[in-house]
């Protein structure tokens, strides 16, 4: 059984799990003027609302609660809600269970019943404030990671638009495929695609499309593509929270026969570089997939097969037009490619238009192909 209080949007929300009712209508008279207080009556309600009511400021728990001690419960509550910050309030007198409930569920604070109404607002006062302290800092984290990647993103599309616009399409593909299988990893591997070219900015232009079209190297151009996996190391080595898509990027082209140390994430791009590789080269993505399954252990077959699936550019984007070079605008994604006079590839076919692009356009405005090219929109 669980129950709340009439929702009050302006004051933090509090969770309080305990067995005995008339304890929890109590802690809900003396704590309403202050906090938005919800109730259960047992753990397993409690988790339920954690699950679907929140997010929640902090959750009281007792230590004697029905189906799962208050320690469990805080430890699974930990799992479910990391950043609601958790308390004790119990009539217990057993320290091995106090214990076990700061140890497995980190409790902020322990309480003892009776709790008189003030001493519990002050131990609320300061979970909320923990709570903002703890969320302000995880938005500032993601908002400063988002904007370096991005800014990264934006120096690769004005240095090198070709390796962009090949992490894009990689970015594009492994989003559909992560997205298609739920998986909860998804931001991380996205990331990973759109940071795989990041080093090729240091190849020389000639060397960068011979190692995208699969030619052979010279010895020269051999070192400086073994190279590339430490430079990329090197650069997001300081960016926190980049640890799983630095070991992503690490593996990328290591034999499947090392088992479990090469992640799903490595064996998704390897499969998906080489095919905008093959597709580079004129094959249709159907004869690309069949091209990469003859190497027998050489690509994972099931991300083979969830990679046949995929659609050269997203549904949306139903509509071809024929555009002028300098009537691109951002949000569309050429068919054909964009060269200059001397008829060298500026920006290649597949490429989503960003304000990079934009960019790179304007800068070489005068040498520019003036012939139309295709591109597809979003369909209306």
């Amino acid at each position: 059984m669980s129950s709340a209080v009439a929702s009050r949007t302006d004051l933090a929300r509090v969770l309080f799990v305990d067995d005995e009712p008339e304890v929890l209508e109590g802690i809900s008279m003396a704590l309403r003027k202050h906090f938005d207080v919800v109730t259960a009556t047992s753990a397993v309600a409690g988790m339920a609302l954690l699950k679907t009511q929140g997010p929640f400021v902090a959750v009281v728990s007792d230590m004697r609660v029905p189906l799962m001690d208050g320690a469990t419960f805080l430890a699974r509550a930990r799992e479910v809600a990391p950043d609601t910050i958790r308390l004790v309030l119990t009539g217990q007198a057993d320290i091995q269970s106090a214990i076990a409930a700061v140890n497995d569920g980190q409790i902020f604070r322990f309480l003892t019943k009776p709790c008189p109404p003030p001493l519990l607002i002050k131990a609320l006062e300061a979970a909320t404030e923990q709570h903002r302290l703890i969320t302000s800092e995880r938005v500032l984290l993601e908002q400063t990671l988002v904007g370096v990647i991005k800014t990264l993103a934006e120096i690769l599309a004005l240095t090198s638009p070709r390796a962009f616009g090949r992490a894009m399409r990689l970015r594009a593909r492994v989003s559909a495929i992560a997205q298609g299988l739920k998986r909860p990893d998804a931001w991380q591997l996205e990331i990973a695609a759109l940071l795989s070219h990041l080093a090729h900015v240091t190849l020389p232009a000639p060397t960068a499309e011979k190692l995208h079209l699969q030619r052979t190297l010279g010895g020269e151009e051999r070192q400086l593509v073994d190279r590339l996996p430490d430079i990329t190391e090197r650069l997001l080595a300081p960016i926190p929270r980049l640890e799983t898509v630095r070991e992503i990027l690490r593996h990328v082209g290591d034999p499947l026969s090392l088992g479990e140390s090469v992640p799903w994430g490595s064996r998704l791009l390897k499969v998906l570089i080489d095919l905008d590789s093959l597709e580079a080269q004129g094959f249709g993505t159907p004869q690309a997939i069949a091209h990469l399954a003859q190497f027998v252990g050489a690509y994972d077959p099931e991300i083979l097969e969830h990679a046949a699936q995929l659609s050269p550019a997203p549904a949306s984007f139903s509509q071809m037009r024929t555009v002028r070079p300098m009537e691109l605008t951002m949000g569309m994604i050429l068919v054909d490619d964009m060269t200059l006079t001397s008829g060298e590839v500026l920006i290649p076919h597949n490429q989503p238009i960003t304000a990079g692009v934009i960019e790179t356009l304007l800068n070489h405005a005068r040498l520019l192909n003036p012939h139309p090219v295709r591109v597809l929109v979003k369909g209306d």
